[in-house]
Formats: structure tokens, sequence, C-alpha cells
């Protein structure tokens, strides 16, 4: 009787039909991403009510069947905007704390950055932070995770010894995170009502003030 050939395992897709694959996943990153560029662009111009899924796709360059592949309704489109937005200020924070710079120029560059960010993106930091106080889950998620970064970077200070231990991190960041939000939409609502300097200053030295940081000498300008 003859032996049995080899056993084979379940046949592996052809090299060809593997780099198809690979190609159409890259076509439908690029289309997401193309969504949720002109999702930013209608969100900074016209707010969250006035944005049209109608209007994000076709400046996408895409039909109104294939924005909905992507994401169930405009409110989670918003969530990923807001998303890569964060992100984006989230990784220029921790970029100046890796510097490990005096608590005072952290803080006063940190703070730069934040306000540095609100000019850049204005439009949708109104349209973000309009949802976020009525509750949006989008807009709260997104904040969530800066809220989480500064509180860590708070608890730190206290481990280190540059920020004082009578307060609570959580508290702290929510706290700061609250004023800043009220404070920069109010800026970028009114083109700028003090200058940048200025707007520095005056919120560097509110924060000097709660955390315990060392006293800034210079006044304000």
């Amino acid at each position: 009787m003859a032996a049995d050939g080899p056993v084979r395992g379940p046949a592996r897709p052809a090299g060809g039909a593997g780099r198809a694959a690979s190609a159409r996943s890259r076509h439908r990153a690029e289309t997401r991403r193309r969504i949720v560029d002109a999702g930013a662009r209608a969100f900074g111009r016209y707010g969250f009510h006035g944005a049209k899924i109608a209007a994000v796709a076709r400046e996408a360059g895409v039909a109104n069947g294939t924005f909905y592949l992507h994401f169930k309704d405009k409110d989670e489109l918003f969530h990923e905007v807001a998303r890569a937005a964060t992100l984006a200020l989230a990784a220029r924070l921790r970029a100046i704390e890796a510097q490990d710079l005096d608590p005072t120029t952290s803080e006063r560059r940190e703070l730069e950055a934040i306000v540095d960010f609100a000019a850049e993106h204005g439009d949708l930091m109104r349209a973000g932070l309009a949802r976020a106080l009525h509750g949006s889950r989008a807009s709260m998620t997104a904040m969530e995770l800066l809220v989480r970064q500064r509180a860590a970077a708070l608890a730190r200070g206290i481990e280190r010894g540059v920020v004082s231990p009578c307060i609570d991190p959580e508290v702290a960041a929510r706290a700061d995170f609250g004023m800043l939000t009220a404070v920069l939409e109010w800026w970028s609502s009114r083109g700028g009502a003090v200058s940048r300097e200025r707007l520095v200053e005056t919120l560097s030295a509110l924060r000097r003030g709660g955390l315990g940081l060392p006293a800034a000498r210079e006044g304000l300008r």
C-alpha cells in the first residue's frame, strides 16, 4: 500500500491577493483621512449644527454612501475630529514636559503651546467647546485625555517637590482645564481681545499661584 503523501495546511492567499488587500486598506485609510480633514474644516467654518454631511462628503471627494461606510453619523465624525486635534495638542505638551525644564519655564511653554493651538484651531475649538458645555460625549472624551495627562504631570510635580503637596492632582487638573477652556473660548471668539503675550502671562500667574509654583518676578506687560 502506498504511503500517504505530506499533509498540507490550508492554502495561503497568493501574493497578488495580499497586495490587493493591502492596497484596499491603504485606500480606505486615505479616504477616511480625507473625510476627517473635510469634517474639521466644516466644523470650523459652520460649527457642529451648521456642518452638513453632504457638504463634508463633497469636499472630501466621496459619495454620501461612502461617508456612512466610515462614520455612522455627524457626531461620530466630530468625535474623530476632536480626538485627532486633542492628540496633536497632547503630543505637544508631552514633548515640552520631556525637556525637563525648570517649573516656571515649563509652565510658560505649555501655556504658549495651548494658546497657539487655540489660535490655530479657533473656529474648531469653539465648535468643540460649545458641544462640551452641553455634555457631548465626543468632546468630553477628547478633553478627558488632556485632563488625565495634566493630572499625571501634577502628581509627578508633587513627588519632585515643585508643586504644592496640598493640592489634589485631579481636582487641580479639572479646575485648570475649566479655566483654560473658558478663557480661550472667550479669547478666540473676541478675535484676540488681549495680546497673546499678556494672555500667557496672566494665565501663567494664575497657575503658579494656585499650584504653589515659584512666583514670577516680572510684571504683566
